[in-house]
């Protein structure tokens, strides 16, 4: 026969003591002891299996995603190692009123290039194929968002409204491209 509350401890003997009963107190201890061990088992198994779950979500092509993100750890010249000039592209540039990106667009070929800033000189930085968001002008250049391989334009985050204007920050790729090479199908 087990201890007490099955639990693998002896049951306690009550000895009486003025007008109070010992072992009482010892026995609610315990009953708490094995409450908390149970609770952070629960949590652990919990966690276990949301970090589980969020590993098993798929997401983007990460070697698409390193092959475009090394133009951005700098570029080679004269032998030296010299940074590249990025701008973000900003997002929600109409108002709080209007999607954070005010149209999609397609490339007018069969891709665009895409570069990490408004400078011809600008590195290359991707290129671009299928519907690409339309984001901010400036000049003859467009600021553009669009879906690394395995996302789609609606994991992209710009078709409803942001309260202020802010740079770009993912999940999906941004850069910038000539407006000529673009053509707006939506917005």
């Amino acid at each position: 026969l087990g201890g007490c509350l099955g639990g693998d401890f002896p049951c306690p003997v009550y000895r009486e003591r003025g007008r109070k009963t010992q072992g009482k107190s010892d026995l609610r201890a315990r009953a708490a002891q094995l409450s908390n061990a149970r609770m952070r088992k629960t949590h652990s198994l919990l966690t276990l299996g949301l970090s589980l779950a969020l590993t098993a979500c798929s997401g983007p092509d990460t070697a698409a995603l390193t092959k475009g993100d090394d133009a951005f750890k700098g570029q080679i010249v004269g032998g030296q190692l010299s940074p590249t000039a990025a701008r973000a592209v900003m997002v929600g540039t109409g108002g709080a009123e209007t999607d954070a990106c005010s149209a999609l667009a397609r490339p007018k070929g069969e891709s665009v290039a895409v570069r990490w800033s408004n400078d011809p000189a600008s590195p290359l930085k991707a290129q671009a194929s299928g519907d690409i968001w339309s984001c901010e002008v400036d000049g003859a250049w467009t600021g553009v968002i669009f879906p690394a391989s395995g996302q789609s334009t609606s994991d992209c985050n710009v078709a409803s409204p942001v309260r202020t204007a802010r740079d770009y920050q993912g999940p999906c790729r941004w850069g910038w491209t000539l407006s000529a090479d673009l053509v707006v199908t939506a917005g």
